[in-house]
């Protein structure tokens, strides 16, 4: 008896063991209109991953050692680039260095960076963050003007439709 609820065990971890490596459910059907604009508009992107996002097709790539995210809707217009630049401040215009180098943030450390493109704007968004205090997500237009600074609040994610005043 002990034998049969031995191998009756060993059979059922193998099933939930097998069940777990089938990676189907990673799969994302995108559209060939999709595609094709994805295409168009990165031309030299290689091996894009593609997941959805708030109703998005993100295709996730990497050009130049940079990681970017370019978001196409449903109609496969382009809305949005995110490109993460890590902690690399001259990969940023010289006038948004100039802004944080005279702010009040000048000496936090820098966590992240990233450039955003919509079809109505660019601005860069600068994480920094200092002992004993909250990070802050620092929003700079393209001239270095600071759009919003914002304390870090666990939903920081950024959408095409995300306000940026």
């Amino acid at each position: 008896m002990k034998q049969i609820l031995y191998l009756s065990l060993i059979a059922l971890c193998s099933i939930f063991t097998l069940g777990s490596c089938d990676d189907d459910d990673d799969t994302v059907n995108v559209p060939e209109a999709v595609q094709a604009a994805f295409k168009t508009r990165f031309p030299d992107a290689e091996r894009a991953e593609w997941e959805i996002k708030v109703g998005f097709y993100v295709a996730e790539f990497h050009a130049q050692g940079t990681e970017i995210e370019a978001w196409f809707d449903k109609d496969a217009q382009w809305c949005m680039t995110d490109t993460d630049f890590g902690r690399n401040i001259s990969s940023i215009p010289a006038a948004v260095q100039s802004a944080l180098a005279e702010s009040e943030y000048s000496t936090w450390n820098i966590d992240d960076i990233n450039k955003y493109e919509r079809k109505d704007m660019t601005f860069y968004v600068i994480e920094v963050e200092t002992k004993g205090q909250k990070e802050h997500h620092l929003f700079y237009g393209e001239t270095g003007n600071l759009i919003k600074d914002m304390v870090e609040n666990g939903n920081d994610n950024i959408y095409p439709f995300t306000p940026v005043p």
